[in-house]
């Protein structure tokens, strides 16, 4: 049996997530609004979140005392990113307070 060395390129998994999701329709004016203002979601994601993180400005309501963790931010992010940067990459509700 021979095994290799494979190069493997980093690749975005969750870029077209809100397409695949239906959710657009979801979070368009002309669908049903819906943002997720008003309502609060926890993650238990046993991660800090950095709250310094631009997509999570002033929305960030309870901190955890677990060490740094990308997979929580990733996590916090898929909920509620608001894609700030780059619209396309905003959660499935943007406007949701973690």
């Amino acid at each position: 049996m021979y095994i290799s060395l494979q190069s493997l390129a980093d690749k975005t998994l969750n870029y077209k997530s809100v397409g695949k999701h239906a959710v657009t329709n979801l979070l368009s004016p002309a669908g049903k609004n819906l943002s997720g203002k008003g309502v609060v979601v926890g993650v238990g994601d046993n991660s800090e979140i950095v709250t310094q993180h631009i997509d999570f400005n002033d929305r960030v309501i309870n901190r955890v005392p677990f060490p740094f963790s990308f997979h929580g931010i990733h996590v916090s992010g898929t909920v509620a990113g608001a894609g700030i940067l780059d619209q396309r990459h905003h959660g499935m509700a943007p406007g949701l307070p973690l």
